[in-house]
């Protein structure tokens, strides 16, 4: 999302063999791409970007995983808390995770990645 927010190309085509209906973003998304911002305009642009897509709000079910995988892959694996939460979400979508940062999640089983 980051790529597709700062006008990638690549990711933009991407994203365009999606439905939009079967887009969604993490609400832990939301917050990394606001954090990363580099202003206010800024800010306005990524809230523009996000409004069409559905926002999946971090539910009990979506904590619990969350907090397995940290037990599981934390120590082992490095895996931080919003990657384990951005993971559960889309573990408790039933949905493949679209991200260029395929490191950062390869090793949780159960999780599909979105190949490119």
């Amino acid at each position: 999302m980051v790529e597709f927010l700062r006008d990638s190309a690549d990711t933009a085509k991407a994203l365009k063999t999606i439905k939009p209906e079967n887009l969604a973003i993490s609400a832990v998304t939301r917050m990394e791409l606001l954090v990363g911002a580099w202003n206010n305009a800024e800010i306005r642009k990524i809230e523009k970007s996000l409004d069409a897509i559905q926002e999946i709000a971090i539910s009990e079910d979506i904590s619990a995983k969350a907090i397995d995988l940290i037990r599981k892959y934390a120590k082992s694996h490095g895996l931080k808390i919003p990657d384990a939460i951005i993971a559960a979400t889309a573990m408790d979508q039933s949905v493949e995770l679209f991200t260029y940062n395929v490191r950062d999640f390869k090793f949780i089983k159960g999780l599909n990645l979105y190949s490119v």
